[in-house]
């Protein structure tokens, strides 16, 4: 292309991006061009649709080689063959197995365990008793005897209550320290009792057992 077909498309490309619309080269400009439609191709027509309707044997022919080709392409169904339980590596059902085989060792070594477990609840049970009956004593301690005199004094009652309560909860630390607070030696009250207090924290102590 010479230099100056070049300097005027150049110049024509410029004039597409002016700001000023009047000064811009409009499109149906631009397309109208000598240099755009300089060896310009006529349109090629297409005549496909025309030729598949004219010959639709050869058509259904095509379609028929396409529908055999698309077959051969397909997988074939693979055959699924699954494992039996007692084969299958599946994490949920081996922690199964080994909980019941845990349990199964557990049972032949330790042929009493309802035996054991009842023991326990009793031996609970009786603990929270203990507790339950000091708490008693301090809240409604029984009206004294008249004409008793072999019958114990409300304090040397509350402290056998105390000392059965010790002897059924020997590893209660907050029990030890509640009766600390009630100055508690190990056998008696040394000094006098609060047994609202008291009644207050073998209580917290009952709650949590």
């Amino acid at each position: 292309m010479p230099a100056s077909d070049t300097n005027y498309e150049r110049w024509r490309t410029e004039s597409l991006l002016r700001v000023e619309p009047a000064q811009r080269l409009t499109v149906t400009e631009l397309l109208e061009h000598l240099w755009l439609n300089e060896g310009a191709v006529p349109d090629v027509p297409l005549d496909t649709p025309s030729i598949i309707v004219s010959d639709e044997e050869a058509f259904r022919e095509a379609m028929n080689a396409h529908s055999a080709q698309l077959t051969k392409m397909r997988l074939s169904d693979r055959v699924v063959m699954l494992k039996p339980v007692s084969k299958a590596k599946n994490p949920i059902l081996m922690k199964r197995k080994n909980m019941f085989k845990l349990s199964s060792f557990l049972t032949r070594n330790n042929p009493t365990p309802a035996a054991s477990t009842d023991g326990d609840r009793t031996r609970n049970d009786e603990a929270i008793k203990s507790l339950r009956d000091v708490i008693a004593f301090c809240m409604l301690p029984p009206p004294p005897t008249d004409g008793a005199a072999e019958c114990s004094s409300p304090e040397e009652e509350l402290q056998r209550l105390v000392c059965h309560a010790v002897e059924q909860n020997p590893y209660s630390q907050r029990l030890k320290e509640a009766l600390i607070k009630q100055s508690w030696d190990g056998e008696s009250f040394a000094g006098s009792v609060d047994s609202r207090l008291l009644a207050k924290d073998i209580g917290d102590i009952v709650k949590k057992m």
